[in-house]
């Protein structure tokens, strides 16, 4: 493919840079207005109207101008020369073309811009109401977390509540005795050793009461995790002994039976018996 280079600056006309060709002489020149001496407007309106012709300087200035008035030497040929003025072709003013298209192009352009700012007011308009609606959300939500924190409070209050009136009418036939609550793990302790080391003796098809140490360690062994058991059940009693007590004390005015004393008197007997 023969490349063709711009008349002016003498460079290649390439797919980036494109370039004008003369209708008269076939001068190419660069599509710019340092070398085609062309505005910006008329440039574009050449690109997007395939019909109008474009011719450079010198084919221009070579073109003869003559007079467009014609004065025939007879009237009787006015008849017969009006089917020639009639035919022949019109020529087209490229100016008044250029104009018409701009005017067009700027009449699109203005609709064109007009729709998109409607489209970005309506836009603009449904943003707003967007953060609005979240501005709402977050207002519900906030209220929603106020009342869940305001219902496990009550709740955890109710729960104290609950507890200490239980605890208030424990009645003595429901009460663990002194002696079997401190005792009893050395109790069921010798009862399950003595038992697992009798279980093993039978098994093993030896005497019931053969191995002394068997039953000493097992008794021992079992006796030290009960032991453990009653001790974890023992904190764990005091320290909700504690909690009670003092919720009671901080509301005197729940518990008002006229044949109680005050609340912290009748609790401290119990703790930590049962």
């Amino acid at each position: 493919m023969v490349v063709k280079k711009c008349f002016k600056c003498n460079k290649n006309i390439t797919k980036r840079v494109p370039g004008l060709e003369c209708s008269r002489c076939e001068v190419c020149v660069h599509a710019d207005p340092a070398c085609s001496k062309l505005s910006n407007k008329q440039l574009k309106t050449l690109k997007n109207s395939p019909g109008i012709e474009w011719s450079c300087e010198d084919c221009l200035s070579n073109i003869s101008r003559r007079s467009s008035f014609i004065i025939p030497e007879d009237d009787d040929e006015d008849e017969d020369s009006e089917p020639d003025r009639n035919g022949k072709t019109q020529i087209i003013d490229a100016k008044k073309l250029v104009e018409d298209i701009s005017r067009e192009v700027k009449k699109t352009f203005r609709e064109e811009m007009r729709n998109l700012e409607n489209s970005l007011d309506f836009l603009s308009e449904q943003l707003t109401n967007m953060e609005q609606s979240l501005k709402k959300q977050d207002n519900k939500i906030k209220e929603l977390e106020n009342k869940n924190s305001d219902l496990l409070n009550k709740n955890k209050n109710l729960e104290l509540r609950l507890s200490a009136v239980e605890l208030l009418n424990l009645g003595d036939e429901n009460r663990v005795k002194p002696e079997l609550n401190k005792y009893w793990p050395e109790i069921l302790g010798v009862t399950l050793g003595v038992g697992v080391a009798a279980f093993v003796n039978f098994q093993t098809r030896r005497p019931v009461f053969s191995g002394i140490q068997k039953y000493v360690l097992s008794v021992a062994g079992i006796t030290a995790v009960l032991k453990y058991v009653q001790n974890t059940r023992d904190d764990y009693l005091a320290e909700k002994d504690a909690v009670l007590r003092h919720y009671v004390q901080l509301h005197p005015e729940d518990f008002r039976e006229p044949e109680r004393k005050k609340i912290a008197d009748i609790l401290e007997p119990w703790i930590p018996v049962r």
